[in-house]
Order: C-alpha cells, then sequence, then structure tokens
C-alpha cells in the first residue's frame, strides 16, 4: 500500500512535469514596431493599444518613444487588434496572427494624414449699432432692420433712447 502510494505520487509529478515542457502550452511572445507618417518621419507619443478581436477588450496600450518605436513584451500566443491613433492622423487598424516566433517585428505603421481643403473663407466684421463719442451719440441705421417702405420715423422708434410722441415730436436722452 505504500509502495502504491508513492507510485501514485511520482507519477503525478512526471505528468505536471512533462505538461509544463509541451511546447505551446504557455508561448509567449514580443510585439514591436514603429510608427511613421508617409514621408517615414517618426510619430513620437502616438497612442497604441493592442485589442482582443473577440470583444475589443484592452489587452495592453502604450504610447510610442521619441523615434516612434513601441513594445509590447510577454504576450499570451494569439490574435490581436493592433491599433494606432494620431492627432491630425487617421486611426490605423491591423489583425496581427503571430507566428510562433519569440519576436514579432510589425516593421514601419504609416499614418496617413487627415486632408480637409477649405474652399473659401469669408470674413466678416460686425458693425456696432451705436457709437458715442464725448458728448454725442453715433447710431449706424443699417444696424436696425425696418421693413421696405417704411419712413424715417418707423427708423426713429427702433433707436435706443430716442422717443417720438403723438405730434411727431423726436425726443433724444430726454
Amino acid at each position: 500500500m505504500k509502495n502504491l502510494f508513492w507510485l501514485l505520487a511520482v507519477l503525478c509529478l512526471v505528468t505536471v512535469g512533462v505538461r509544463a515542457q509541451t511546447p505551446g502550452a504557455a508561448t509567449r511572445f514580443t510585439m514591436q514596431g514603429t510608427v511613421v507618417d508617409t514621408s517615414a518621419a517618426p510619430l513620437p507619443s502616438s497612442t497604441v493599444m493592442l485589442l482582443s478581436p473577440k470583444d475589443s477588450s484592452m489587452v495592453n496600450f502604450g504610447r510610442t518613444d521619441e523615434k516612434g518605436a513601441f513594445s509590447f513584451k510577454n504576450l499570451r500566443a494569439g490574435n490581436y487588434i493592433l491599433k494606432i491613433s494620431f492627432v491630425g492622423y487617421i486611426p490605423y487598424n491591423l489583425l496581427v496572427k503571430p507566428t510562433g516566433e519569440a519576436v514579432v517585428n510589425l516593421g514601419q505603421l504609416k499614418l496617413k494624414p487627415i486632408t480637409k481643403e477649405l474652399f473659401e473663407v469669408v470674413v466678416r466684421t460686425a458693425k456696432a449699432p451705436l457709437t458715442i463719442k464725448g458728448d454725442t451719440i453715433e447710431y449706424n441705421a443699417s444696424s436696425f432692420k425696418v421693413p421696405p417702405g417704411s419712413t424715417v420715423e418707423d427708423l426713429l422708434r427702433k433707436l435706443p433712447g430716442v422717443q417720438i410722441d403723438q405730434d411727431g415730436n423726436i425726443r433724444a436722452q430726454g
């Protein structure tokens, strides 16, 4: 009985040891690359995210260094979605399928700039409806809208501080 117990214990240890040595059981790898623009200039501080393709949950993230390089270490074997973004550039997406190598080098990943051309720009200035110069107030008549064919009296009624009585007398600022 005692020998049977020792035999089972040794058999369990051997099974665990063999299982741990099986290739592919816990294969890890490193993913690296460089983010550049269309003229091959590096894009430092780009946001790099590694997502799971099943549910797009984030596995890892980081920023590129001053040379545009990034690296994700100790990744489990499997497929990943690599997403890269940088202000002023179209986001870059790539499905990464590791080949079983210890280091997967993606090389230079080129981001395209977002370009939009403005066809015409119109700059308009707004005129002040009234201007005070010393003790004089100047009104800009074009700032007060009246229907076509209106009289001067209709315009004067719209001016602030100007009153017209029933006899047509104009009183400004008291």
